[in-house]
């Protein structure tokens, strides 16, 4: 089978590992696996990322969720939620763009899981059938921790 791996966050965290040692396990199987992301540095993996195809897709605006700081106050948390939410919708449509058209498998990530409709929509649109997507979720985004002021809850509820 062919299988396209998508992941926003490839730096150095657990996440990242459980990628590129998926990748492997799959390869190893005797699978082609091509990895997507929106950015990455080969030099902080070394020997993990060795032997994979791993495709780095520039986005019109870079992803800042995880290097963000917690913003002041509500306003500014909201401002930040809707950017974050756009850069993820963005990256999402430029990956499942430059994404090859035969996978039999799209595996999404965490906060990627939007580019799995829009691969399956654009692929099945042109040969009538669609892959299968599976989503592996270490961080769920509808997962909301309390920040112990009501509005701030509330609105994280909603969100």
């Amino acid at each position: 089978m062919k299988i396209g791996i998508v992941c926003f966050n490839l730096f150095i965290a657990g996440g990242a590992r459980l990628i590129f040692n998926l990748a492997h396990i799959l390869q190893e199987k005797g699978h082609k696996v091509v990895i997507y992301t929106p950015q990455f540095e080969a030099a902080d993996y070394g020997e993990l990322a060795r032997g994979l195809d791993i495709r780095v897709v520039k986005t019109a605006t870079p992803i800042t969720y995880f290097k963000s700081k917690k913003p002041g106050n509500v306003l500014a948390w909201l401002l930040q939620k809707a950017k974050h939410e756009r850069e993820f919708v963005q990256a999402s449509h430029a990956i499942a763009e430059a994404m090859d058209p035969d996978f039999d498998v799209v595996s999404v990530h965490d906060s990627s899981y939007r580019a799995a409709h829009y691969y399956k929509s654009r692929v099945a649109s042109r040969a009538g059938t669609a892959p299968r997507a599976v989503w592996t979720v270490n961080g769920p985004p509808f997962r909301y921790l309390s920040r112990g002021k009501w509005y701030y809850d509330i609105l994280g509820y909603a969100y």
